[in-house]
């Protein structure tokens, strides 16, 4: 059995989290040997990780689980977020958690603050959470799953068939994400809702390739090119049974298929309403404050923005997942017998 840790930590300059006697595990990951666990499939099969235990994967420059890890307890899996030097306020170390595909079997399980390639869902009330998924994220991919929470995430990658699939899930909720299939091919689909139902709320959808959505209220999104059809077009079949208000397009299709006025004539001819200077990978998303007629803003069903950064989950830059964490650090290198060193340590939390 592996030790773990229940105190305050600062790892790496990286985490700092308390645990109070109440709380479940908390069990570190790191690559290096110096946690409790070298991967999280490790940790995973030893009887110390329990339901409701906390692996926290720490910084690290190669790959975890590069052949792929399956979440068979319903524990929360949290990195260290991603795009680190972008933003301010995220980690003093630079270094991201990155692992290979994950795949999720047990309900109840979260994870978040990850880079990766795919993630597949195969388990009831699972929450995925500021990731940065690059190649694709499927809901009940073996079977039905119900009550499926996607929020926050960076999903951002070149695929010729689906970025993002619902195959089977109920009760689903798709919030305050950024999704962009890259690729270009007529056989790409960035999001498709297959069987279930659910919302679709707060997201924005970028990219050539088109949506495809069934069963499933389409509310506050933004539309950058990537659209969704009442007629099948652009290589994806029609969308049917969708509830779509106070969404925002650059092309005409939320007025022609769906009859909402919010469309490109609301936006000027940059075809843009993000911020677009003084940019990074996720914060230029946010919206732009300098048109005095945005229609994004405060435009959402529920009086507040339209896009990832409004509604009751707005986008967290850089996915820094729900904990403490060191933001800053600064100390002098060498020290003397009588008057030791000097350092200077900047924690955030986050919730």
């Amino acid at each position: 059995m592996m030790p773990t840790r229940t105190l305050l930590l600062l790892v790496g300059l990286g985490f700092a989290a308390t645990l109070t006697t109440q709380a479940q595990t908390l069990h570190r990951i790191n690559a290096d040997g110096t946690g409790d666990f070298t991967n999280i499939t490790t940790a995973l099969a030893d009887v110390s990780v329990t339901a409701g235990d906390t692996l926290i994967v720490e910084h690290a420059a190669s790959t975890y689980d590069v052949t792929g890890v399956t979440v068979n307890k319903a524990v929360k899996i949290f990195g260290t977020g991603y795009f680190i030097p972008d933003n301010d306020c995220t980690q003093a170390n630079q270094q991201v958690s990155k692992t290979g595909p994950i795949t999720i079997t047990a309900d109840n399980a979260i994870i978040g603050g990850l880079q990766t390639s795919k993630v597949f869902v195969n388990a009831n009330y699972v929450r995925v959470m500021r990731n940065n998924i690059k190649q694709y994220l499927g809901l009940g991919n073996t079977g039905n799953v119900t009550s499926v929470m996607v929020q926050q995430n960076f999903i951002e990658g070149s695929t010729d068939s689906v970025l993002v699939s619902v195959v089977n899930c109920s009760n689903f909720v798709i919030t305050n994400n950024f999704i962009q299939n890259l690729s270009v091919s007529g056989t790409a689909i960035n999001t498709r809702v297959l069987t279930g139902n659910g919302l679709i709320l707060n997201n924005s959808f970028h990219g050539q390739p088109n949506c495809e959505f069934h069963n499933a209220t389409v509310q506050n999104n933004i539309f950058e090119n990537s659209e969704f059809y009442a007629s099948a077009s652009g290589g994806v079949d029609a969308s049917t049974a969708v509830s779509v208000s106070n969404n925002l397009s650059y092309g005409t299709f939320l007025n022609s298929d769906w009859g909402q006025a919010l469309s490109s004539t609301n936006w000027p001819d940059t075809g843009y309403c993000y911020i677009l200077i003084g940019v990074t990978r996720d914060g230029r998303y946010q919206l732009s404050s300098t048109w005095n007629s945005n229609p994004a803003a405060n435009g959402g069903a529920d009086g507040r923005d339209i896009g990832p950064f409004g509604g009751s989950y707005p986008y967290v830059l850089s996915g820094m997942p729900p904990l403490p964490s060191v933001a800053l650090y600064s100390g002098s290198a060498t020290g003397t017998q009588s008057g030791g060193t000097t350092s200077t340590v900047k924690g955030k939390s986050r919730r």
